[in-house]
C-alpha cells in the first residue's frame, strides 16, 4: 500500500509524537506527557511555531534590537519526523525502512526523529549567519532567532508548512556544499534487500532530506545564539553590495594584502586578495559593465572604419566636398542601423570607474594573489591566475615570470616552464634596446644589470638541472628497448 501525502496541524503532529527512543535520538519531549502543548512558548498565534527553552541565556543577557539589516550568527540542528519506507515483506532485514503486511496502515507507522542538518558537523564549522528583516526565506528561522537573547539554546517546532522552506534551504546549502568539496551525488542503487535493490533501478532511494520534503513532515529546529551584530558592523556578502561599495573596498583588501605580504603574512594575505578579485569579479560580471565594454568596442569599430574609409578616399583621390558628402551619408545610415544607446542605463558605474581601470586593478591584484599562492605552493592556482592576466597582455613579465615558476615548481611541464621564461628574456633584451637608445653595444650590459635578469637566471638554471634528471631517467626507463 503506498502512504498517501497528507497535511496535519500541530496537534495532530504531537499526538502522533509519542514515540519510542531511537537510538542515538532524544524526542522533542517527554512521550509520557505528551502533547502538553503548556510546556511550549507560542512564536505564531496558529501554533505554527512552539518554542521549547533548553539553556537560558545568562542572567547579564540584554534584549536584543532586531535592527533591520542586523546580522544574526548562530548554530543550529535539524530533526526531521519522518514516516519509514514501507515495503510489502513480511520479515525485517534493516532498519531504515518498514516491511509489513498488507494490512498495514499509515496510521500505524509512528514518524522517526532523524537528525538532517548539523552546523558543527559540517567540515568547517561556521555557524550560521542571516540577515535580520532582509525577506530571508525561512520565516521560521528569524522569527525564532528573534525570540532569543545572546547565550540562549532553544528548539522550536515548526508544522509541515513552516517546515517547507527549510527543507528547500538545506538541499540548496547541500549542493553548495558538495561542489565546493567536488562531490558528485549520482542516484544510488543499493539497500538490503533484494526489493529495495530492484526499487533502487527504477528509482534511486531517497535520502532523509528528500523523504522529509516529499512527505510534509514536521521540522525541529534547535538553535544556539552567539552573536547579533548591528547593521554595517560586519563585512557584507557580494550579492547584497552595491557597485559602489565594491569598488571602494576592493582597493582596501588589495592594499591590506601588500601589508600582510611584505610581513610574510602569507595566508592572511591570500584571503584579502580573494577579496578583492571577488568584488573586481562580481563588478566586470555586472550588466552595466558588460554594456561599458560593448560600448567602447562599438566606439573602436566606428574609428576604425573611419580610418578605413580615409585610407580608401585617399587613393581614390576623393575632393574634399566628397568625403564630406560621404561623412553625411555615413552618418545618416549608422543611425539607423546602429542603435547604440545607454543613457537609459544606470550612469553610477561609469562615474565610478572606466572599463581600462577595472582591468588595471583587477589584473594588479591576480598577479599579488599568484605571489601569495606561490609561496603557499598553490602552483594551480597561480597559472590560473598569471593566465588571466596574459589573456589581457601577452607580454606582462611577471606573469609570465610567475607561471613560469609554477611550472617548474609542478615538475610536469617543464617545456611550458622554458617558453614563459625564453619570453621573459626577449621582453627583458627588448627592454634594454629601448634603454640603449640605438647604442647596441649597450644591450647586454643593460640586461645583466637587471633585476629581473638575475632571478630568471636562478630558476633557468633549475630548469636546465631538472630537465637534464628527466632525460637521465627517461634513458634508463627506455634506453634498453632497441638494444
Amino acid at each position: 500500500m503506498t502512504p498517501t501525502k497528507q497535511k496535519e496541524n500541530l496537534n495532530d503532529i504531537l499526538n502522533r509524537l509519542s514515540l519510542e527512543n531511537t537510538p542515538n535520538t532524544k524526542p522533542f519531549f517527554d512521550p509520557q506527557s505528551s502533547p502538553m502543548l503548556s510546556n511550549f512558548q507560542k512564536i505564531t498565534d496558529d501554533n505554527s511555531i512552539l518554542k521549547m527553552t533548553i539553556n537560558l541565556a545568562p542572567e547579564s543577557a540584554d534584549p536584543i534590537n532586531f535592527e533591520k539589516g542586523s546580522n544574526a550568527i548562530f548554530h543550529y540542528k535539524a530533526f526531521a519526523y519522518v514516516i519509514p519506507e514501507l515495503h510489502d515483506h513480511s520479515k525485517d532485514c534493516c532498519d531504515h525502512h518498514v516491511h509489513s503486511t498488507n494490512e498495514t496502515k499509515l496510521e500505524e507507522r509512528n514518524p522517526v526523529r532523524v537528525k538532517i542538518a548539523d552546523t558543527r558537523d559540517v567540515k568547517s564549522s561556521k555557524p550560521f549567519e542571516m540577515r535580520i528583516g532582509m525577506g530571508f526565506s525561512v520565516k521560521a528561522m528569524e522569527l525564532g532567532i528573534k525570540s532569543m537573547k545572546i547565550g540562549e539554546k532553544a528548539r522550536f517546532l515548526c508544522d509541515p508548512e513552516q517546515a517547507q522552506p527549510y527543507y528547500h534551504l538545506e538541499t540548496v546549502l547541500r549542493k553548495e556544499r558538495d561542489a565546493a568539496n567536488g562531490i558528485v551525488r549520482p542516484g544510488r542503487a543499493g539497500g538490503c534487500c533484494g526489493h529495495a535493490m530492484m526499487a533502487a533501478v527504477a528509482s534511486p532511494e531517497k535520502d532523509d532530506l528528500q523523504r522529509a520534503l516529499e512527505g510534509m513532515s514536521p521540522v525541529e529546529l534547535e538553535f544556539e545564539l552567539l552573536q547579533v551584530q548591528p547593521p554595517n558592523t560586519f563585512q557584507k556578502e557580494v550579492w547584497e553590495m552595491t557597485a559602489e561599495e565594491k569598488w571602494k573596498e576592493a582597493p582596501k583588501r588589495k592594499t591590506e594584502g601588500g601589508e600582510l605580504y611584505s610581513k610574510q603574512q602569507y595566508e592572511k594575505a591570500a584571503e584579502k586578495y580573494a577579496r578583492a578579485l571577488v568584488l573586481l569579479e562580481s563588478l566586470s560580471m555586472s550588466s552595466q559593465t558588460v554594456d561599458m565594454q560593448r560600448e567602447e568596442q562599438e566606439l573602436k569599430r566606428k574609428e576604425e572604419q573611419k580610418r578605413r574609409n580615409q585610407w580608401f578616399d585617399a587613393k581614390r583621390g576623393k575632393t574634399k566636398a566628397d568625403i564630406f558628402q560621404s561623412k553625411v551619408t555615413s552618418d545618416v545610415e549608422g543611425s539607423e542601423t546602429h542603435e547604440f544607446n545607454l543613457e537609459s542605463e544606470d550612469s553610477t558605474v561609469k562615474s565610478l570607474y572606466t572599463i581600462e581601470e577595472l582591468e588595471t586593478l583587477m589584473n594588479q591584484t591576480r598577479l599579488n594573489y599568484a605571489a601569495c599562492k606561490l609561496k603557499l605552493s598553490d602552483f594551480v592556482t597561480v597559472i590560473i591566475q598569471c593566465s588571466e592576466v596574459l589573456k589581457h597582455n601577452q607580454n606582462t613579465l611577471k606573469a609570465l615570470f610567475r607561471r613560469g615558476q609554477a611550472y617548474l615548481r609542478l615538475g610536469r611541464d617543464l617545456d611550458l616552464a622554458e617558453k614563459d621564461f625564453l619570453r621573459c628574456k626577449e621582453i627583458l633584451i627588448e627592454k634594454a634596446s629601448a634603454e640603449a637608445n640605438g647604442e647596441s653595444e649597450k644591450i647586454p650590459s643593460i640586461v645583466q644589470k637587471m633585476p629581473e635578469m638575475i632571478e630568471l637566471r636562478k630558476e633557468l638554471h633549475i630548469l636546465k638541472d631538472k630537465q637534464s634528471q628527466h632525460q637521465m631517467k627517461e634513458q634508463k626507463m627506455f634506453g634498453g628497448i632497441f638494444q
